[in-house]
């Protein structure tokens, strides 16, 4: 009994000494940063820029995101919905049409643009993409659209028009793709088969139409380089 007693004094000792040198309390934020990085959310993105959807993530997920503004900014997420998934996982999937990935370093998360050995010796290879450009107004008065958004399908990058309406989305492979204007107040439109070649740069001018004028999206084939 007496041996008991000792190892339990003994033992209240020991924690009071932790307690006081502060040594408990530096293990806190271990735990913190693991919960933070397993942390399960559900979230829905919907033709969101890809800075402010990673900018949303870190709200959400309290965590630490690092990034290049620059090489965030010809990409938008499109519509997507995740449920109860990691912040890690959202992000690989935010990033699968891109050429940028995601690391962990400890409880952060940095957004880099993998380099290999090849890409670090070799001569810089010929242009091979295009780019496409245009101007996105009303249809019935012709105004312009600020805001507007133009989005390609297949690669998920966009951009939003100025304060002319102008829109330009670069760094295009060569290729067929759809693309889709939309804005709020307006039927989104959609066009098809939009031919981009190496080097070339394609005009784009679309007009959108209030909504009630017509279905809700419309979908039509390119047939010129300017759409009316």
């Amino acid at each position: 009994m007496r041996k008991i007693l000792l190892t339990r004094a003994k033992h209240y000792l020991l924690t009071t000494l932790w307690v006081s040198l502060g040594l408990l309390p530096a293990l806190s934020p271990q735990v913190s940063a693991q919960t933070q990085t397993s942390a399960r959310i559900s979230v829905h993105f919907q033709d969101e820029t890809l800075e402010k959807a990673i900018t949303r993530l870190r709200q959400l997920g309290n965590v630490t995101i690092a990034y290049n503004k620059a090489e965030l900014s010809p990409y938008v997420t499109g519509t997507q919905q995740f449920g109860n998934a990691t912040i890690e996982e959202i992000l690989r999937q935010l990033l699968v049409h891109t050429p940028l990935s995601v690391e962990r370093k400890g409880s952060a998360y940095v957004i880099v643009r993998p380099k290999t050995s090849a890409t670090l010796t070799a001569p810089a290879p010929k242009t091979t993409t295009g780019l496409i450009k245009g101007q996105i107004t009303d249809a019935q008065t012709g105004d312009v659209l600020p805001g507007a958004t133009a989005l390609v399908q297949e690669t998920g990058q966009g951009a939003a028009a100025d304060y002319a309406g102008f829109y330009r989305i670069n760094r295009l492979a060569e290729g067929s793709y759809t693309l889709e204007f939309s804005f709020v107040g307006y039927t989104k439109r959609v066009i098809q088969g939009v031919q981009v070649q190496a080097d070339q740069t394609l005009t784009l001018d679309v007009q959108l139409a209030p909504e009630g004028n017509l279905s809700e999206v419309v979908v039509e084939g390119m047939r010129d380089r300017n759409v009316p």
